[in-house]
Order: C-alpha cells, then structure tokens, then sequence
C-alpha cells in the first residue's frame, strides 16, 4: 500500500489522475492534456495503478491530518505533497512530514516528497511548477514522473 499524504489543496487528487493517465497509457507517457476537475478530499480514496504489478494508493484528506497515523499500518511507501507557493502552509507540511518520517510504523517506507504549485521568491526566481500543466517533455514532470513512477513500481 502507498499512502499519498499533504495538506488540503496541494494537489494530492490531480496526482492520481495523472499518474493513472501514465500508467494506464500505451506508451507510458499519457496524453496528459488539461487538468481534470478534482474536489477536496474528504476521507479517502482508493485507487489502483498497474506497474508491473498493482499498487494500491490510498489519498487521504488533508483534514484528516489527525488521523493518518491508523492508516500506517501496512505503507510500504510514502507519496508526501506540499504547496511551494503558500509559505505558511509549507511550514506546517514540514512538521507534519517531521512527524512521518520520526513515525516507527514508516520506518522501512520509502518515501517521496513532491512539491506543487509555483512560487516566486523575493529574488523573482519561480520555484516548482505546477501539476496542472504537467507537460511530459520537461524536465522537471519527467523527473517529477519517473520518481513517481519509480516508487510504485519498487513498492511492495
């Protein structure tokens, strides 16, 4: 099982569609077009892509941040999602990712750490880039993809 875990609204449910897009494409790339529509998570949701065996990803709500320790319990990886662009909420994701990561029951998960959104620092650099215009050719949503891609499919 992959637990995939953030904040409300950084994005957690668009990952999946996408990541469903590329698994469930010819060519492994997926024609990823315009960002589906996507509600707020309010509980969880299963879902189960096929990369060389199936892998289970369970989303859960970011207000169900209280809670997510009773879903640890049999996560063989991590799927970690922050908001670059909201400074504060950053700040909260990093304890919360803090209290993953101190967690015994994650202790031999593998763990990624993704960012969404975009943010521009004081220095006018733009840092991350945005799910919704995932584009498969740079190098960034390839990266982003193949990290992705490569812990499910080394997930036991």
């Amino acid at each position: 099982m992959c637990l995939l875990l953030g904040a409300t609204g950084v994005g957690k449910t668009l990952l999946v569609k996408r990541l469903q897009t590329i698994f469930h494409s010819q060519d492994g790339k997926g024609n990823l077009g315009d960002p589906p529509a996507t509600r707020p998570t309010v509980g969880t949701n299963l879902t189960d892509i096929v990369a060389h065996r199936k892998i289970t990803i369970r989303e859960l709500g970011g207000c169900l941040g209280p809670i997510w320790s009773s879903y640890y319990g049999n996560c063989r990886s991590l799927l970690f999602m922050m908001d670059a662009s909201n400074p504060t909420q950053l700040s909260a994701s990093c304890v919360q990712l803090l209290g993953l990561l101190s967690a015994e029951p994650l202790a031999e998960a593998s763990v990624l750490i993704l960012f969404n959104k975009t943010a521009t620092g004081s220095d006018g650099v733009t840092y991350g880039v945005p799910l919704g215009r995932f584009d498969p050719g740079s190098l960034w949503s390839t990266a982003c993809a193949t990290a992705a891609c490569h812990l499910l499919r080394h997930a036991q």
